[in-house]
């Protein structure tokens, strides 16, 4: 229990240094802690409708999603990039995951932990003023 609880600590001050409140990143925490899953938004999407828009036609069971660490990027060193590929063997950049799911995810893949993507679900875009958006399913 004490593992647990250290784990949800060090979780909470990488959130509340990353900008959540304290009481926020506490609840994050935790449910990261109790989840065997979580469903994380993929950041980053408006500039990939193209994309989007091709794997929107696609069967969510057809997409495979690979996350990649970025440690070098400029903007974020958490950042963890998002791909997916089509079973015709295209490979599509979507984004990247959100800032406090990345800075609890990148160091586990820093670690060779790396996450499971159970799967991918293209949202919106269901008229011309309505983007893309996707969300991706991650058993950690």
């Amino acid at each position: 229990m004490n593992n647990i609880r250290s784990k949800v600590m060090t979780a909470a001050n990488r959130l509340v240094k990353s900008g959540m409140t304290r009481s926020a990143a506490m609840a994050k925490a935790w449910a990261l802690a109790k989840a065997d899953g979580l469903r994380v938004k993929v950041s980053g999407t408006s500039f990939r409708q193209k994309a989007l828009k091709a794997l929107a036609k696609l069967r969510p069971q057809d997409v495979t999603v690979l996350l990649r660490r970025e440690p070098h990027n400029r903007h974020d060193s958490n950042a963890v990039a998002v791909y997916a590929t089509v079973p015709d063997r295209h490979m599509y950049f979507i984004g990247y995951l959100a800032k406090a799911a990345a800075f609890v995810l990148a160091p586990l893949m820093d670690k060779g932990k790396p996450p499971e993507v159970m799967g991918v679900s293209v949202i919106g875009g269901f008229n011309d003023y309505v983007n893309y958006g996707a969300r991706l399913a991650i058993r950690v």
